[in-house]
């Protein structure tokens, strides 16, 4: 029952060329990856450009290239993540098919917004939705994250399956949001290994340590068995010398105005990157919280 499942949930995909990949796969057959067929998966794949608008088409080739190149070498596992999130894009439009309405056209400069590795909404819509809960006197936590490491990575595995690890951080993000804060989580993508989540001042805690959990359990299987076993990688330096690395962490720094004013989004933004190069001094991924009162 469970590979039924799974093929008709890849062969619904392929026909339809719609986020159904990304959010029929996850939603019911979790787990059960093993079961889908590449094959389908690829032609999925294959038939989201059509359905792109033109501006928005060329924009996507790269990504999805990327992923059709891999497919014949890639676990399945990571070809439905690469995919899935090559879907973000689409899956923020309000109406996705092969009739795209005027609903979808209106939404072209926001869906351009997003983040095309992740589908994360950048650095305009996170400044907006910080702007819009401090106008309504909402209490909010500003958590800023990035990666440790993450250099290193790029470095021994070239930067395709570097964006494996940004696009695994966006997934961790993501979730971890969803479950300690539900509809009230927002995630958005600065670039590169940069993150900001926007949470209630009593879910920041319980989102970070659930990131930090999720993502020291999954971040090894990005790595070759032998560095993943070693529990870091070794690389040479510019006098030739070998240096060891450890595995990519996460840092996360936490501001919230539950106990202290702020002027705007950017003075909340920059005391929670302050926060976050002091969890960096931690071994590992950490979390720093202010506790300040004002």
């Amino acid at each position: 029952m469970k590979a039924v499942w799974a093929f008709l949930a890849a062969a619904v995909a392929a026909l339809t060329g719609t986020a159904v990949l990304g959010e029929l796969i996850s939603q019911e057959i979790r787990g059960r990856l093993d079961q889908v067929p590449h094959g389908l998966i690829r032609l999925a794949a294959r038939r989201l450009q059509p359905e792109l608008r033109e501006d928005l088409a060329e924009e996507w080739t790269a990504e999805l290239g990327v992923i059709l190149r891999g497919a014949q070498s890639l676990p399945v596992t990571r070809l439905y993540r690469g995919t899935r999130y090559a879907l973000g894009l689409l899956r923020a439009a309000p109406s996705i098919g092969r009739d795209l309405s005027k609903t979808t056209l209106s939404h072209a400069g926001e869906m351009r917004a997003l983040s095309p590795l992740t589908g994360l909404p950048g650095n305009n819509r996170i400044e907006q939705e910080i702007q819009a809960r401090m106008e309504r006197n909402t209490a909010i936590a500003v958590v800023y994250a990035d990666l440790d490491n993450f250099k290193s990575f790029n470095d021994r595995y070239g930067f395709l399956r570097g964006d494996e690890v940004i696009s695994l951080a966006a997934q961790v993000l993501r979730l971890a949001a969803q479950e300690a804060a539900g509809p009230d989580g927002f995630v958005g993508h600065i670039g590169g290994d940069d993150f900001v989540a926007i949470l209630p001042p009593e879910a920041a805690e319980a989102f970070s340590r659930r990131v930090i959990e999720s993502f020291h359990v999954r971040i090894l299987s990005l790595y070759d068995p032998g560095d993943a076993g070693a529990g870091m990688i070794e690389l040479e330096d510019r006098q030739g010398q070998l240096r060891r690395f450890p595995i990519v962490s996460m840092s996360l720094g936490i501001a919230s105005n539950a106990q202290r004013s702020f002027s705007s989004p950017r003075e909340v933004v920059a005391t929670a990157t302050e926060l976050k190069s002091l969890a960096k001094k931690d071994h590992g991924s950490a979390f720093a919280m202010d506790r300040r009162c004002t």
